[in-house]
Order: structure tokens, then sequence, then C-alpha cells
């Protein structure tokens, strides 16, 4: 397929977890673990293919370690969209698999919208502002807008009308905070990404830990090819696990995406994958504690139930 979307990590070396999207532009990077703002080097990556991607000779994307690359299509061209009181500059969309990127341009003023383009209501919405050391902001649908979490940093969600407006995304707008905040400040060139489930494709939710070994099943519908699960309600980062780098379960190598940490293999974050789902098979505070309310994000191994000959737009 051809990616929208690319977010690339080191395995090997504490390089920072760097992502790609057509609607900024190649070569144009931020970092998933802090707060920079973006980046411009024409040693990353350098162009988004038909069937993947190129990329030039910077360590951090090309170096002589072990990567790893997550991906996305989102609709591979793009437009602006007009439907918001601000218009974005560019958005690309594909609403079959539920997936938009779109930049646009912070006016200061709470209560203003974006357009999203996916014609159903986003399950996540992830804003960076690129222009100032702003945080990573996260809606996650099992907190709703009344709470926002932090890509870059291990903090639970927390409450503030300054991310949202306390306002839930409908099927075409995105609700923005004001001020000062990392939503939507003026003058600053943002980037946004969207995501909606797609039964067969994607899912997004929560379970709430148990405290033991066999942690509460999670229902997708479909075997994942990938997961990220974080802690909404205590401090414990944003962990990532895939049948890449797993070929086999029990699924057991992860990395952390607010972190520059190499990749682990251990027994203390263990997930089990089956053919609708997954639990996690360890009882450790960042994934299973007791109580704990957990939102996790999960994309299907064989999207819509293929065989993984077809096409598909997230790998």
């Amino acid at each position: 397929m051809q990616p929208d979307i690319v977010l690339l990590k080191d395995r090997e070396s504490t390089y920072v977890p760097n992502i790609y999207d057509a609607a900024r532009g190649v070569q144009k990077y931020l970092q998933l673990d802090n707060t920079a703002v973006e980046a411009t080097d024409a040693n990353t990556l350098t162009a988004f293919n038909s069937d993947g991607f190129s990329l030039g000779t910077a360590a951090w994307v090309n170096g002589s370690n072990d990567f790893v690359s997550w991906n996305w299509s989102a609709g591979n061209s793009g437009s602006s969209n007009t439907t918001g009181t601000i218009n974005t500059t560019t958005t690309y969309v594909d609403t079959t698999a539920g997936i938009s990127v779109s930049t646009f341009e912070g006016n200061g003023t709470a209560g203003q919208t974006v357009g999203h383009g996916l014609g159903v209501k986003p399950d996540v919405i992830v804003i960076k502002n690129r222009d100032n050391t702003e945080q990573w902001i996260v809606y996650h649908t099992a907190q709703g807008a009344t709470k926002y979490g932090l890509f870059n940093s291990d903090a639970s969600f927390s409450s503030s009308t300054s991310a949202w407006n306390d306002v839930e995304p409908t099927t075409t707008l995105v609700t923005l905070g004001g001020g000062g905040f990392g939503t939507n400040v003026s003058g600053d060139s943002m980037v946004m990404y969207a995501f909606a489930g797609v039964p067969g494709f994607s899912s997004f939710g929560s379970y709430i830990g148990n405290g033991n070994a066999d942690a509460p099943f999670s229902s997708t519908g479909f075997r994942p090819a990938m997961v990220i699960v974080k802690p909404a309600t205590r401090t414990d980062g944003w962990i990532i696990w895939d049948t890449k780098r797993n070929t086999s379960n029990l699924t057991a190598q992860y990395l952390t995406l607010d972190t520059t940490n190499i990749e682990y293999t251990g027994t203390v974050r263990i997930l089990d994958i089956v053919s609708n789902g997954f639990k996690i098979k360890s009882s450790h505070n960042s994934v299973n504690n007791s109580g704990d309310t957990y939102i996790y994000l999960s994309f299907a191994e064989n999207p819509f139930g293929g065989d993984g000959a077809a096409p598909a737009t997230a790998r």
C-alpha cells in the first residue's frame, strides 16, 4: 500500500520515535515522546511510494540497527476541509478505513471547530502543535471530551475544557479548546490525526484491570496485528505490541511510544492475541492493576477478514 502516516522507531538504540505524514509532506517529522517543534531533514523519510516509503541516511530512521515501522493509508490525496469554523489546509482521509490526517492554523478561540472528513464520529483524535513546544493532546472515546491524555507522557488522563471544550466530536467536526493550550494555539500550524473504529479493521476501547495474571478479555472482532495500551487512571506509559516483531504468541516484545527506550522482552507486559481480540497475561500495574482503567487502540492483522493478499490500509 501507499502509506500516508509512517511511525518509525529504532528497536536497539534510544532514538526518538518519529512520525511522518503526507499532509505535512516528506522530510518533515515530529518526535512522539516529547514536545519539540516540527523539524525538516532531507535524510529522513524522502518519499511515500505506492508500495512503501523511501529513507535517507539519518541514523534514527536508517542506521545499522533493527527498526520497526507502523503505517496507515489515508486516501493518498488531500484537499481543504471547509466544514468547520477553521478550514484545514489539507485533509487526507480514507472513510473506509476510518483514518484522516489534517493540517490547520489555530486561532486561539475556544469552541472553534475543524472538519475531520471521516463521516462518522472519531474514536481517537491526536493533535500536535508544529510550531511551538506543546504537548501531544489525545482524545479517546472511552474517556470522553471532558478529559485528555498526552501521547508524549505517561501522565494519566486529566480533565480540562482547554483540550476539547468539553464537546464530543461529531460525524463531521472536532471542537477545540482555546488560549495557549495545544489543540488551538493562535497563529500556529497544527496537525490532527483522527481514527474511527471500523468493524473488521480497527477497534478502540477500554478495560478495567483485575490485578491478576489473566486480565479481562478485550473483544475487537478480529485478530489484532497491533495493540497500544495506556493506563487512563494511573501514571504509566503507552505500550505497543505487534505481530511483526512477535511472530508467535504469547507476545512479549514491546516498545513504549512516550520514551526513547529500546525494545523490551520481558515477563511483566505480556499480551495474548487471539482470533477475536486480546488479553493481558500479567498483573503489572502498567497493564493490569486492579480497578484501574486502561484504554487501547488496535488494528487488524487481516483487515476486513482478508487473507492478507489484498491491499490493506494499516500495517
